[in-house]
């Protein structure tokens, strides 16, 4: 057990103090993933009407995300992370005291909205106060801190979630205000001058060079960005499909669905130091391919066993396994691979991307699942996973053609 703790010792003081952020801040979790809940039951629509409306709702986001990444690398990261969660805790208490309706919907999309601007900071801090070796481990850490705060939180808004919404939303704000201010008072922003020591030969600056001169020019970039898109879609039927699915099939819908997300908080904080430890020395591409695999076991289960609510569980599982191994190569692939002066930019150009290509395959799949079984519903979800698992070998070959030195690192 204490080798899998130790391999987080060593790393950037303010990576420590993030962790605690990260987990304060996720304590109060409760509304992300009742979403498709509120609309559904407290507001009676569709699924494909709720496809849409979440899919315009997040399309919303887009220019968050390249707004995000422009100011990200123009005026550094902490004043972006706490001036847009500042925003975003606003959104959540006017949700608290208004009655549920079309509003709190637009309201909760405000506060995504700035959510969303504060990604691209927040990813470029980590990666500043990590060297190249360290990114995994980073970003692994980081991701166990929202998990461990995320816990309760699907747990307690499910419970909410029938008479006292508008508690959870409360709690929600005030916990990532919290959060907000532990970055506020005890992070000190990095320059980029001062780390450049610490940046492998692909992430050294480029200034004057455009962002999309530097993605246009990687194959390898277009089809990392193919395979995001579809695992994305893949990954948002958990927050869309199985709601609904649930709501449809089972009683106490939302409690099972709460506890199911606590789950996946637990597995994520038991499974991520485990599986960083010992997926260390597979390339990240691999890592890629793995996870998926994960996904589709996932979602075979929620396929035909879907109405044994153990098996929902045991489902969740699977699911949130290839979670943890999808998060752990996404964040240090990226971070590895492109300049540190364009992290934010490019991250919210590609994020943009997958966005779009995402956003309007989920509109027509929304319909989808209004027309057929769920069963049906979800082996079209696994079919895309079949192809995003056939790119795997051209994605590694190209990325080991491009990034030479990081296979010499990393075999």
């Amino acid at each position: 057990m204490f080798k899998f703790i130790d391999q987080y010792r060593g790393l950037n003081r303010d990576i420590y103090i993030l962790f605690v952020g990260r987990v304060i801040g996720a304590l109060g979790t409760f509304i992300w993933p009742l979403l498709t809940l509120i609309l559904k039951d407290k507001l009676d629509y569709s699924a494909s009407a709720i496809a849409t409306i979440m899919v315009v709702g997040f399309g919303l986001n887009l220019p968050a995300s390249f707004i995000g990444g422009r100011l990200t690398d123009r005026f550094g990261r902490k004043k972006i992370i706490v001036v847009s969660n500042i925003l975003m805790v606003s959104c959540f208490y006017i949700n608290a005291f208004i009655p549920i309706s079309s509003m709190t919907i637009v309201f909760f999309f405000i506060s995504s909205f700035f959510g969303t601007l504060q990604g691209p900071a927040y990813d470029a801090m980590l990666a500043d106060k990590s060297t190249s070796d360290q990114r995994a481990r980073a970003y692994s850490l980081s991701y166990m801190g929202f998990n461990l705060g995320f816990i309760l939180g699907p747990s307690i808004g499910g419970f909410l979630f029938k008479d006292f919404l508008w508690l959870a939303f409360l709690i929600d704000g005030t916990t990532s205000l919290l959060g907000t201010l532990m970055i506020m008072f005890f992070i000190k922003d990095t320059k980029l001058s001062d780390i450049k020591h610490t940046l492998n030969a692909y992430e050294q600056t480029q200034d004057g060079v455009s962002t999309w001169k530097i993605i246009l020019q990687s194959k390898t970039l277009w089809i990392y960005l193919i395979c995001s898109s579809l695992v994305g879609l893949m990954y948002t039927q958990t927050n869309f499909l199985l709601p609904i699915q649930l709501q449809g099939t089972i009683e106490h819908y939302s409690e099972v669905y709460g506890f199911m997300y606590s789950l996946n908080g637990l597995v994520v904080i038991l499974a991520t130091p485990v599986l960083t430890y010992y997926l260390k020395h597979i390339n990240e591409v691999n890592k890629f391919g793995i996870a998926i695999l994960f996904f589709m076991g996932s979602y075979l289960v929620y396929a035909f066993l879907g109405g044994f609510i153990p098996l929902l569980f045991i489902g969740m599982i699977v699911f949130t396994i290839g979670e943890v191994i999808n998060t752990i190569a996404n964040a240090a692939y990226f971070s590895r691979r492109v300049p540190a002066s364009h992290r934010g930019r490019i991250s919210s150009t590609l994020g943009i991307i997958a966005s779009v290509v995402g956003s309007l395959a989920q509109i027509g799949f929304g319909f989808v699942v209004d027309v057929l079984p769920y069963q049906m519903a979800w082996l079209i979800i696994i079919s895309l996973g079949l192809i995003a698992l056939s790119l795997i070998p051209l994605f590694r070959r190209s990325d080991k053609r491009d990034y030479t030195l990081l296979y010499e690192v990393t075999p």
